[in-house]
């Protein structure tokens, strides 16, 4: 039986990741190989796809009345949260299709 092979960081083209990236994957190449069960759980179907985005949307809710409503800090720190969510949002419809491409190429 043919042992399945890892993937490394020489997978992805060199030139196409920036140079600091690369220095971390040459310094820890060990975490290439590792298993995320829950996070991978998530990407699994529409319906983990569609849970994971409510509790997305829930919490930008909770952030946008600390941003309206909190102190200067609190609507600074509630900003840069919702950026982060909007950016793990485009990032999470983007694997979804992906992973609808793939389903309908099989």
């Amino acid at each position: 039986m043919k042992e399945k092979q890892k993937p490394s960081a020489d997978s992805v083209a060199p030139s196409s990741l920036p140079k600091d990236v690369l220095a971390v994957a040459q310094r820890y190449p060990e975490t290439d190989w590792r298993k995320f069960p829950q996070f991978e759980q998530s990407f699994a179907s529409s319906e983990a796809m569609a849970d994971m985005m409510a509790k997305i949307e829930k919490t930008c809710r909770n952030l946008e009345q600390f941003r309206q409503s909190g102190t200067a800090r609190e609507k600074s720190r509630a900003q840069c949260a919702m950026r982060a969510y909007g950016r793990t949002l485009e990032l999470v419809r983007k694997l979804d299709d992906l992973r609808a491409k793939q389903a309908t190429s099989k």
